[in-house]
This record gives structure tokens, sequence and C-alpha cells, in this order.
């Protein structure tokens, strides 16, 4: 017996709401599964190019969907636009790939100091490695 199943109706719906307030091109497609085994609440794959070709799906998303529908809806609004967030399509080599989350700290660092003081700290790191690069050639 497999381990996933088919979302609920309710589920499919925030997650159609959700994925049209995004810029992925509508072409893109979609499969929603749900296995209340999996210890994350949501992952995200790429299809390979044969489930791609027998099926037409490019993107298939897994939930935990005991977990996930024991959230209130915002919150499975938010984590369905963490998982999205993934989703890149290069429209000019017309190539769809998964990109990871740009940031990757601790918790605690980000209550303490705050986003907007934790992503100015990394712009400013960044932009003394591009002038040490650029020094450099």
């Amino acid at each position: 017996m497999s381990t996933y199943t088919n979302i609920s109706d309710e589920t499919q719906k925030v997650f159609n709401r959700v994925l049209s307030e995004t810029g992925i091109p509508k072409f893109v497609t979609f499969k929603l599964l749900g296995n209340h085994k999996q210890k994350t609440v949501g992952k995200i794959s790429k299809a390979n190019d044969i489930v791609t070709h027998l099926t037409d799906i490019d993107i298939i998303i897994i939930l935990n969907d005991v977990i996930f529908d024991g959230l209130e809806e915002k919150y499975q609004e938010m984590l369905l636009e963490e998982l999205l967030a993934q989703v890149y399509f290069d429209i000019d080599k017309d190539n769809l790939k998964l990109i990871k989350p740009d940031i990757s700290t601790f918790s605690l660092l980000l209550t303490k100091y705050g986003i907007d003081f934790y992503m100015s700290v990394r712009e400013v790191v960044s932009s003394l490695y591009n002038k040490l690069d650029s020094e450099e050639e």
C-alpha cells in the first residue's frame, strides 16, 4: 500500500490561491500529494524527465497532510509560499529549476537582531567580497 494520498479539496483550493499570487508561469504544472509519515510538513521536488513526459507534471509537492490540515489557513499559506518560492523558471533558457532559500541561520539570532539587521550584515559582507574580488582582478 502506498504512503502517498490525494490531498483534500480544501488544501488544493488554498494551494491554487497561493499559486495564483506568485509569478510562476501558468504552464508550470504541479501535483500535490499527502504523506502523513513525512517528517517535514512540506517537501518540494522537480519531477524527473520520465514523470514529466508521462504525466505533464513539472513539480511535486508532498505535504504531511495530517499536520498541514491541523494548521490555521494563514500558516498553511505561508508554508505553501515558502515551498513555491523555491520554483524558478528562466525564460531566456526555457529552464525550470528549484533554488535554495536565501537565508540559513539560527532563529535565536533572527529573534535577537531582527531580519532587517541580519540582511544588512549579509549585504555589507557581500559588498566587501565584491570589492575584494574587483581589486584582485
